[in-house]
């Protein structure tokens, strides 16, 4: 390996080593509130456009469910009863998220005027208990190898993103 390239991999440690998990999902809830805002407008007045955007909102939000599920919350240090439920609860939004846009994509399918306030709801809500509760106490009880590797995954699947 040359200079350059043990230089770039040494500043790329230091940048993951600086970054916290709050800030790397916050930039990644901030790409599906996006996808959202944008569906919420087309709901019931553009059906067509409108099953375009909640597809490409499906893949978004099913590519960070993957990764909060599959690395985050396995990563989470359950210590008792309360962390338990936090992370329970954070697992049953998802589902009831998905369960709501699947519901909410039928009806648009059948051209049948949605109410997206409940989901609307239901996002917010979820979105501000990880962003202010459960990403900072993982950020401080988790080690910077770990962060480091959850990091790694999720920018793996961004770079993915980006491509397709």
């Amino acid at each position: 390996m040359n200079n350059t390239k043990i230089i770039n991999e040494i500043s790329k440690i230091n940048e993951i080593k600086s970054m916290d998990l709050t800030q790397l999902m916050g930039d990644d809830h901030r790409n599906i509130m996006d996808h959202f805002a944008r569906f919420f407008l087309l709901a019931n007045n553009n059906n067509e456009e409108a099953l375009h955007v909640l597809d490409s909102l499906c893949w978004e939000l099913e590519r960070h469910l993957l990764i909060e599920e599959k690395e985050v919350f396995l990563s989470y240090p359950i210590k008792g009863v309360k962390d338990q439920e936090m992370v329970d609860r954070l697992f049953k939004d998802h589902r009831e998220i998905l369960h709501m846009i699947e519901s909410i994509k039928s009806k648009i399918s059948q051209n049948i005027h949605v109410d997206c306030s409940e989901l609307k709801t239901l996002w917010i809500d979820h979105e501000a208990f990880e962003r202010d509760i459960f990403y900072p106490t993982l950020d401080t009880t988790l080690s910077d190898e770990s962060k480091m590797g959850i990091y790694q995954k999720v920018n793996t699947l961004i770079e993915d993103r980006s491509k397709s």
